[in-house]
């Protein structure tokens, strides 16, 4: 739970106290470290032509408006592709060059369709994470309650199947939660969730069964939100990683010290 703040009681929504950043005590990483770094690739799978689509992915409407799914489009769709092609063995050989292990958000159909990447992404150690069946079928507030219970649960054991790992973690197709997911996926016997970026630092979330840990994601560093929302360069996207480490190092060695101005 969060530390008692100067306004108890103020609830932003039900999974997760309102907890101002300078009111807690000094969080300690293990070994005195003063950042806990986290990288995690998506890989996804696009359908050729969905029947029914559970929604249209908000991306492929920012990519191509009113395409997808009434016509096939070829453009976007080879965008998910070249990511399970070629895009991933580039990313994670950067990664392991730097001694960066990544956590991998594998939808279920990729899992199932590609063995040899799942073998690969094995091999350089990486941590699976639930991420749906497929980018085509995204949770969300229409679905119904049982269906989304049937998801979580049919890609944690497929998934599961499939990799030979235990899979404690969930991020969600496009971030997409509806507001029973947190609880949904507690009650499944998931740890974390990967989907909440409103925060910098991890916090219990408050669930009627099991327990969940929001590890808070830099949504404004993910380079799809970064390229598409912001239309930054890969210049200015390294820049903005960049202050965004240094701030949080700084405020590891001195704390989040907000000074209070008046006129």
């Amino acid at each position: 739970m969060a530390t008692e703040s100067p306004v108890a009681g103020l609830m932003d929504n039900p999974y997760t106290e309102w907890s101002p950043i300078v009111a807690r005590p000094r969080l300690n990483w293990p070994g005195e470290a003063r950042v806990a770094l986290g990288v995690m690739v998506t890989l996804e799978n696009m359908a050729w032509y969905p029947d029914p689509p559970h929604v249209l992915p908000s991306l492929v409407s920012r990519i191509r408006p009113g395409a997808y799914p009434e016509t096939p489009d070829i453009h976007a769709i080879s965008q998910w592709e070249y990511g399970n092609r070629v895009g991933v063995f580039r990313v994670v050989d950067v990664l392991k060059r730097h001694g960066i292990t990544p956590v991998i958000a594998m939808d279920v159909v990729v899992a199932e369709r590609s063995p040899f990447l799942v073998s690969y992404l094995r091999d350089a150690g990486a941590e699976f994470v639930g991420h749906g069946i497929s980018a085509d079928q995204t949770i969300s507030e229409r679905m119904p309650a049982e269906t989304e219970k049937a998801l979580i649960a049919g890609t944690i054991a497929r998934l599961t199947a499939v990799t030979g790992r235990t899979i404690r973690g969930w991020h969600g197709s496009e971030y997409a939660e509806s507001t029973r997911t947190v609880e949904l996926l507690a009650a499944a016997g998931l740890d974390y969730v990967l989907d909440w970026p409103n925060d910098e630092q991890p916090g219990e979330m408050m669930v009627p069964r099991g327990s969940m840990l929001n590890i808070p994601v830099a949504v404004e560093l993910d380079d799809l939100f970064a390229a598409f929302d912001h239309h930054i360069t890969a210049d200015e996207l390294r820049q903005v990683t960049t202050d965004y480490f240094d701030r949080l190092y700084q405020d590891a060695a001195t704390g989040l010290v907000i000074e209070e101005t008046r006129d």
